[in-house]
């Protein structure tokens, strides 16, 4: 094989790479609504749960193949901005919520995959933008509040306020993620 020949089988691959390497999108539901927030259970690949800024979540046990709704407490009475699933219980759901009130606002839990919920009282009136379970460990959940970061070391029986609360700049805290080596190493994105 000359250079020439070698030259255009590389122009070639590298012109039917990206083409061929696109996979095809299929929609498969929900119908109906905006899908704000998407989570996939670690420790059930097959639970898809889709929730919208309203407070809609569906819920699919076949990869998305079908999909229900599943009922939430202040369903179009509040704004839902995060979702997460215990990497270890499929079933146990955090919802970080804000409300027109102070009895709205705050993180809900589920231990029955979003057939009953419970507002948590260490953290109820804070208006929640985002939650994040630490995947080693999943008694450590943090939540990012419109005041700051509050952590529970319980799977969120207890909370403590761990931002100081003059630093504006870490509020509002609308995404987390905790670092998967070190759960002292929390990143917080802001609107600023």
């Amino acid at each position: 094989m000359d250079l020439y020949t070698v030259r255009a089988w590389v122009l070639l691959g590298l012109y039917i790479l990206p083409s061929s390497g696109l996979a095809e999108w299929q929609c498969t539901g929900p119908f109906g609504g905006s899908a704000d927030i998407i989570r996939v259970a670690r420790s059930n690949p097959q639970l898809v749960v889709s929730a919208a800024r309203n407070g809609l979540i569906h819920r699919s046990l076949d990869s998305g193949a079908n999909w229900s709704r599943i009922p939430f407490t202040n369903e179009h009475g509040s704004i839902l901005h995060a979702l997460e699933i215990d990497p270890t219980d499929a079933n146990r759901w955090y919802a970080g919520v804000e409300g027109g009130s102070e009895r709205v606002s705050g993180v809900y839990l589920t231990i029955d995959g979003g057939q009953t919920w419970s507002r948590l009282s260490e953290i109820a009136g804070k208006v929640i933008w985002s939650i994040a379970v630490w995947q080693k460990d999943p008694n450590i959940v943090v939540a990012g509040a419109a005041d700051g970061i509050y952590k529970s070391s319980d799977r969120g029986k207890t909370w403590a306020r761990i931002s100081p609360e003059a630093n504006k700049a870490l509020q509002p805290v609308v995404s987390l993620a905790l670092d998967p080596l070190d759960p002292q190493v929390i990143y917080a994105g802001t609107t600023h």
